[in-house]
């Protein structure tokens, strides 16, 4: 019966909607008195087995799901709890934060707040991280739950433990959902709660006012603080001269074995001590300083707005030397506890002294952190009293921050170079310098040169060449001033240049070749800006001739970048090298039979009425040959060209003249053409092929 039972509790689980963590959402309610009467359930038939001596495997996950039962109980009620205390603190109330007495509050009342509003701030953190755990652990219990369920499914039940492992798996589900509903609503308890305490402080912050005596008492509290470690020094210093003689008498005679290490560490102990004495002592004249500062702040004629933010200033520095000592003493503490782990434990009474001796330091060093961080606690509190009553930034006290915030990082060294410093506002100057410089390089060489151009009558392609290399040394002079300018040495860049000239050795051997190789381009001129080139088919204007690469643009309008080394390597052919004018060759064939001097005196006058054949030198027809199926003539002529543009214009016109002067006077211009001449003396051979055979098949 019990096991036909434990098995339609295991179909039902499988076949539940909500026992798994993406269907049912965390802190759904669960009903506790079905846990109670399912509890007892489970009681019940655990007694039984005990009673019946056997299945000790079901005892086992009997009895963690009877622990499982009662945790998830346990937190369902405590959740319940939850949800009452939650629902009557919304909404937030400060009457019972407040002092009871109105304002103006005294200053141990906005102490107090101050640290109600830490305290919750630090219990607000424990429970977010309580949430982050609780949300792993039922991530982690639906994963195994998931993973029975996929056993159950594909092997059906094993064993009469196997339904109560899955409820097992299945009510720790649920309580994880139960613990992380609990962890959220203690995290919003602890939001509500630290809400009203910040409310109060503000409250408390904006009305406080010292009370007669009450500066005084405070500074009797630090004072009696002080000469409490005055004597604790003192008593000290006095165990540090007798443990020296001792040590000295020890080093002197025969020690025995031990002694003098449990000595030296004895000594070393007492000498850090009292130093961490002397420094509690030191920091104690800040304590009474800020004591001072805080008093001042709430007093009937509080500082002005210069003053209390100096305050904040020196606050801050004191927190950051504070904080760098105690992460020294958090090492410290480290390194002795670890010699004291390794020294404990060894026979003989001189080491147990010496262990002895490491222990009393280390709780000097916690003493001294302990110290350390109140300090700063006392330090950050006065920095929220000073920002509470500067209040919100003026603007004049906005622009002043943003002044000092620009003006540090204007002066933030970035490194040093021979003794000189390397800063955010030297590089900005040199950037700016530099900038300009490159700018003020490419007015004045364009200016210049398109003067010198219309006056002195240079060549637009010499024009540019000069203007290039001009502009490239006054960058690199712009370069120069302004690392000079502001006191960069050239020095700072040798590891760079190393660098490069590593990377141009062996990377950088086409870019060093086409950045000479532009350097020729511009000194010798072989070709210049303007220039009609082909280069490897490529027809086009030079556009601009760079240290590394020459733009040319195509007819097609096609802009093509070209390798400056290419034009010292290949062969280029440059149709405009000195001047603009170049000789053309346009061919005309005319059938057999036509009056050649009629053709030639056409040619000439097509040539003489064109306004772009030059007139000298003059024009020549040429009769070149008698060719396969026309007779061939030759019109060479000269024009100026700038483009390859113009030349096919040129072309395109004499060939359309040609052709109306050619039908006008009945010409006619030749095309290819084939005589076949058929031998009809003897009879045709004619043989019949079967086309389905194969050809070289005899029939």
């Amino acid at each position: 019966m019990l096991h036909s039972a434990r098995t339609a509790l295991l179909i039902g689980l499988l076949l539940a909607p909500g026992h798994t963590a993406a269907q049912e959402a965390p802190g759904s309610d669960v009903d506790v008195a079905a846990l109670e009467a399912r509890r007892g359930e489970v009681a019940a038939e655990l007694e039984a087995l005990r009673e019946a001596g056997s299945g000790a495997e079901l005892r086992g996950a009997l009895q963690r799901l009877e622990r499982a039962l009662a945790q998830l109980i346990e937190a369902t009620r405590h959740g319940q709890e939850l949800a009452v205390e939650l629902e009557s603190a919304r909404p937030a109330s400060l009457a019972d934060v407040l002092p009871a007495e109105g304002p103006p509050y005294p200053v141990a009342a906005y102490d107090a707040a101050l640290s109600a509003v830490s305290a919750a701030e630090r219990v607000l953190e424990q429970s977010e991280d309580a949430a982050r755990v609780a949300t792993t652990s039922l991530e982690t219990a639906s994963a195994e739950l998931e993973e029975l369920e996929r056993e159950a499914r594909a092997a059906g039940t094993h064993g009469p433990d196997a339904p109560v492992r899955l409820e097992v798996a299945s009510r720790l589900v649920q309580l994880r959902r139960v613990q992380l509903a609990n962890a959220r609503r203690a995290v919003s308890l602890q939001e509500v709660d630290l809400e009203r305490q910040r409310q109060a402080l503000e409250r408390i912050a904006a009305d406080v006012r010292a009370r007669p005596g009450e500066r005084d008492a405070a500074l009797e509290a630090v004072d009696r603080r002080a000469v409490e470690l005055g004597r604790q020094r003192d008593r000290l210093e006095q165990q540090l001269a007798a443990a020296r003689r001792q040590l000295e008498r020890v080093e002197a005679g025969a020690a025995a074995e031990g002694e003098l290490a449990a000595r030296r560490a004895e000594v070393s102990g007492l000498r850090r001590s009292v130093a961490l004495l002397a420094g509690r002592l030191d920091r104690l004249d800040r304590a009474r300083k800020r004591t001072e500062s805080r008093f001042a702040l709430f007093s009937a004629d509080p500082p002005d707005r210069a003053t209390i933010d100096a305050w904040r200033e020196e606050s801050r520095a004191v927190v950051a030397a504070l904080s760098r000592e105690a992460q020294l003493d958090r090492a410290e503490l480290a390194a002795l506890s670890r010699e004291v782990a390794s020294t404990s434990g060894a026979p003989g009474p001189w080491r147990e002294q010496e262990v002895a001796a490491h222990r009393r330091t280390l709780e000097s060093y916690a003493g001294n952190l302990e110290s350390l961080e109140v300090a700063i606690g006392e330090e950050r509190a006065l920095q929220l009293a000073l920002k509470a009553r500067l209040g919100p930034p003026g603007l004049t006290e906005q622009l002043r921050r943003l002044g000092s915030a620009v003006s540090d990082l204007w002066s933030f060294e970035l490194g040093s170079s021979e003794d000189r410093s390397v800063t955010v506002g030297k590089i900005v100057i040199a950037l700016l310098t530099f900038v300009i410089g490159v700018f003020l390089a490419g007015v004045v060489t364009r200016l210049a040169f398109a003067r010198l151009m219309a006056r002195v009558g240079v060549d637009e392609g010499a024009a540019h060449a000069y203007q290039s290399l001009s502009y490239y040394v006054l960058v690199a002079i712009a370069f120069l001033i302004a690392l000079r300018f502001v006191d960069i040495p050239l020095t700072a860049f040798a590891v760079v240049g190393g660098a490069l000239a590593i990377g141009v050795g062996f990377g950088s051997q086409n870019v060093v070749n086409n950045f000479i190789s532009g350097v020729i381009l511009l000194a010798e001129r072989p070709i210049k800006r303007g220039d009609l080139v082909d280069v490897d088919g490529t027809y086009g204007n030079v556009e601009k001739i760079g240290l590394r690469s020459t733009r040319i643009r195509t007819g097609d309008n096609i802009h093509v970048i070209v390798p400056n080394a290419a034009f010292l390597e290949n062969k280029v052919v440059n149709w405009t090298h000195n001047d603009a004018q170049v000789r053309l060759r346009l061919g005309v064939g005319v059938i057999y039979g036509s009056p050649t001097r009629d053709v030639e005196r056409l040619i000439l006058q097509a040539l003489h009425e064109h306004e772009r054949v030059l007139k000298a030198p003059e024009p020549l027809v040429l009769f070149t040959e008698f060719g396969d199926n026309s007779l061939n003539f030759e019109a060479r002529f000269w024009v100026r060209v700038r483009s390859i543009l113009d030349r096919l214009r040129v072309e395109s016109d004499l060939r359309y003249r040609i052709d109306d002067l050619f039908r006008e006077s009945d010409l006619v211009i030749a095309f290819p053409q084939r005589d076949v001449h058929l031998d009809a003396t003897a009879p045709l051979p004619i043989q019949l092929v079967d086309m389905r055979r194969d050809p070289g098949e005899e029939v």
